[in-house]
């Protein structure tokens, strides 16, 4: 048996030994005031009972039930729904209110037990002090136990990545791999796994960093950053390397990546390379991180999936009388590509310098239709121009005409379990990967999901009907530009917060996809001040938070 448990359970069993038999006291009173009284008067009927159980009702409860019985007083189950509030004895001659039922038995045996430490009061402290002693020690183990860390290496390379759509952990994971195929040890894990205990003792260590948003983190290696970025260390016996993961479209290009070589360098750590930047939207390795693999025996440290080609079957605007940018569902046919709920299609768009790459959240399962659905905003630039690849593919690509594509599976928003509850959040265009994961739970049979969708306007924007089956879960909609009560998904969160943290204790998963600069931002504060930012360090670590942002 785990030393945790054992302090758990010796905690419990001191506890329960040291209990203050005050918490007996009333509920014997209360016993023998009922076995001594008296039927002076005719029982009252259940109607007159009935009026006098609704007096003594609790404000929340909307259900009563009312057990007559014919030689007991009169028992009443105050509910709420289905859920049961109190049970409470009316007296059966006079209906006047005697208290809550209690087990007669119960209370016996526990003032039984309780009797000595009655007699002996400070022998009671002195274990009810122990007992807070045995559970203090066990909070400190359970943390020290649940922390996502590692302490010992056992291997010859370190491979870390951090990631937020699974590109850098796609990485990690193939080069790791192509190292055991050359008889290495190699071990693999996120940022947030990391210690610097762990780096000091470590030889040779490359990191994977992508960036999240405006040159944050991504969730798999916020923690990690926050925690030790202010620290110094002593990395003097470490050589390492960093691929920064990025897309050159955004002004903190890889920003994160360089952050963590400064870092490492900062700390006396020997860089066996300058910081290697590797662009998104292009898809191709820096020369300097595949040379130097390349020397150590590998020919490819990189998964090269199939591409495969696709076909546009269809292209409906799902609001075509919006003042906004029109949104677009596009169907795809195909029969080379495989899928699941979370996962990214990658699109090679033809441009005057050649083909560069998008990626968009696949819109849904293969179990719900034969064909491949992507939903995308058609993107106007400030001087007019339409997006690269949103333009190309809602306006330029011609019905029939095919695109060459493959899927990239998506590690950190994949569905999660059919018996947990999930909570999808979105706005706009987020609505792409959040479908796919209410279509895998309706072909699971599962109706514990909840969406909570924003967009902007209910009248030109209500299109969720065409895209799912409400009656496979629940949705709440919230629209920014209305005429009563504009919201923004972020104002429904702590509009239905109660709902929100029920789910939270019923072991929810967390699920959140759209725009990183507006909803996922506000989004992410809002359940920061819902929850706490401990329990969504704790979400986050349990993979119960998912994000899929752009």
């Amino acid at each position: 048996m785990k030393r945790s448990t054992v302090l758990l359970l010796l905690a419990v069993l001191l506890l329960w030994a040291s209990v203050p038999t005050l918490l007996t006291h009333k509920a014997e009173q209360t016993l023998q005031a009922l076995n001594q009284t008296t039927s002076l008067t005719r029982p009252r009927d259940t109607d007159t009972l009935l009026l006098q159980a609704q007096h003594y009702s609790p404000a929340e409860a909307n259900v009563l039930t009312l057990l007559n019985l014919p030689k007991a007083h009169t028992v009443v189950f105050y509910s709420n729904n289905s859920q049961l509030i109190s049970i409470q004895r009316l007296h059966v001659h006079t209906g006047d209110l005697l208290g809550p039922l209690v087990g007669e038995n119960w209370v016996n045996a526990l003032h039984r037990v309780t009797h000595y430490w009655q007699s002996q009061p400070y022998q009671g402290f002195v274990i009810m002090t122990l007992a807070l002693l045995f559970l203090l020690v066990f909070w400190i183990h359970k943390i020290t136990i649940s922390a996502p860390s590692i302490d010992v290496l056992n291997s010859d390379i370190l491979l870390v990545y951090a990631s937020q759509t699974g590109t850098a952990q796609t990485m990690a994971e193939t080069l790791q791999q192509a190292l055991q195929h050359q008889g290495k040890i190699a071990h693999c894990i996120n940022l947030n796994a990391l210690t610097p205990k762990l780096l000091q003792q470590c030889s040779q260590a490359f990191f994977m960093a992508s960036t999240c948003g405006d040159g944050q983190a991504p969730d798999n290696g916020a923690q990690f950053a926050a925690r030790y970025f202010d620290q110094q260390f002593d990395f003097s016996h470490l050589n390492f390397g960093v691929l920064a993961l990025g897309d050159s479209r955004y002004p903190q290009f890889c920003a994160f990546g360089l952050q963590l070589h400064q870092w490492l360098e900062k700390n006396q750590g020997h860089a066996l390379f300058t910081a290697q930047t590797y662009d998104s939207s292009t898809g191709k390795l820096p020369k300097l991180w595949r040379d130097y693999w390349h020397q150590q025996g590998l020919n490819s440290t990189t998964k090269d999936e199939a591409w495969g080609t696709a076909h546009l079957a269809k292209r409906v605007c799902l609001n075509p009388s919006s003042h906004s940018d029109p949104l677009y569902l596009l169907r795809f046919r195909t029969t080379e590509l495989a899928w699941q709920a979370g996962d990214i299609l990658c699109c090679q768009i033809p441009t005057p310098k050649g083909h560069v790459l998008r990626e968009y959240s696949i819109a849904n399962t293969m179990a719900d239709s034969p064909y491949l659905e992507l939903i995308i905003r058609q993107l106007h630039k400030d001087n007019g121009e339409l997006g690269v690849g949103s333009g190309w593919l809602t306006k330029q690509l011609i019905l029939g005409a095919s695109v060459m594509v493959k899927v990239r599976p998506n590690p950190t928003f994949a569905s999660a379990p059919a018996h947990a509850p999930v909570v999808l959040i979105g706005a706009g265009s987020g609505i792409a990967g959040l479908r796919s994961h209410w279509q895998y739970r309706e072909a699971q049979g599962t109706k514990d999901t909840w969406l909570i969708y924003g967009e902007r306007s209910p009248t030109q924007e209500n299109f969720l009907p065409t895209l799912l089956h409400a009656d496979s879960g629940h949705i709440s909609k919230t629209f920014s530009q209305c005429g009563v009560r504009p919201q923004y998904v972020q104002d429904l969160l702590v509009e239905h917060v109660q709902r929100l943290k029920f789910w939270l204790n019923s072991g929810a998963y967390f699920y959140v996809c759209g725009n990183q600069a507006g909803m996922g931002e506000g989004v992410h504060q809002t359940l920061l001040h819902l929850f706490g930012e401990n329990t969504l360090k704790r979400l986050t670590h349990e993979g119960r938070y998912r994000r899929d942002l752009y």
